[in-house]
């Protein structure tokens, strides 16, 4: 313990002794391998952060250095300051995700807890994303159960979470292509499973795609990689879960949302 508390966060004990004394062995080593795996997942997001602030401040600098000396002048001063608007913007949003994440997770998000009705909300979801859908050439299929349960929850904060779904379906579908959702219960969930037809998951993407600034292949530049990531804490602070899996048959990528069902 000693060891640990100076640094040596890869000491453990060796599991031996009486019951009592190999028991507290263990619990040890699994309090230390929590505490090493939590460091390095603080490691690694202050890795991930200092990287993906780094282009647009770098973008950021550039141009409002060179309006400064002049370099920029004349026509060329509204090109520089878009993209100066463009990038504070992309940061904004990237800082006002973290937030929401963190705030999620630690509990400190003040949520709602009113009874909703997951039918008529992905309705509204579903209408709020009709022009995208329509732009892209990628329309709705929409099935439920007669039984589906109503949730308990914050309306605002769930809408958000669907509209993740849908918006990350319609961008990842082929022109013409059909984005299902279905919404049944479960064994005392309302269950919710977002279907698109695209290219589906990369292998292991099903386990990084819900991490902070995790980016497909295909995904837009602009783009915070921080949906899913929302999209996860949300489900969790409502005491539910949210995964996702390839189809089968290679067809597109499937994510499924369960919420506790409310019967008051």
């Amino acid at each position: 313990a000693r060891r640990f508390a100076a640094g040596d966060h890869r000491a453990r004990v060796p599991v031996a002794g009486p019951t009592e004394v190999a028991e507290m062995g263990g619990a040890f080593n699994e309090m230390a391998g929590e505490i090493e795996r939590a460091r390095g997942a603080e490691q690694a997001f202050l890795a991930d952060i200092s990287h993906e602030l780094r282009t647009p401040l770098t973008s950021i600098q550039g141009f409002a250095q060179a309006i400064a000396e002049g370099e920029a002048s004349g026509a060329a001063i509204t090109p520089a300051a878009n993209i100066i608007q463009r990038e504070s913007r992309r940061l904004m949003r990237m800082v006002e995700g973290l937030l929401q994440v963190a705030r999620l997770q630690s509990g400190a998000q003040e949520l709602a807890r009113e009874r909703v009705e997951p039918a008529a909300l992905l309705a509204t979801v579903r209408a709020a994303l009709e022009p995208q859908a329509h732009e892209a050439g990628v329309r709705f299929s929409w099935t439920e159960s007669a039984d589906l349960p109503a949730v308990r929850g914050d309306p605002d904060r769930l809408a958000q979470l669907f509209l993740n779904l849908l918006d990350n379906a319609v961008k990842h579908s082929p022109k013409g292509g059909v984005v299902a959702l279905e919404a049944v219960r479960d064994d005392g969930h309302a269950v919710v499973r977002v279907r698109d037809e695209g290219s589906g998951l990369p292998q292991g993407a099903d386990k990084r795609l819900f991490r902070r600034f995790y980016r497909g292949e295909n995904a837009e530049r602009d783009g915070a990689g921080l949906g899913l990531a929302i999209a996860q804490a949300i489900a969790e602070a409502h005491g539910g879960s949210i995964t996702a899996r390839n189809v089968e048959g290679g067809r597109g990528a499937e994510f499924t949302v369960r919420l506790p069902a409310t019967e008051r």
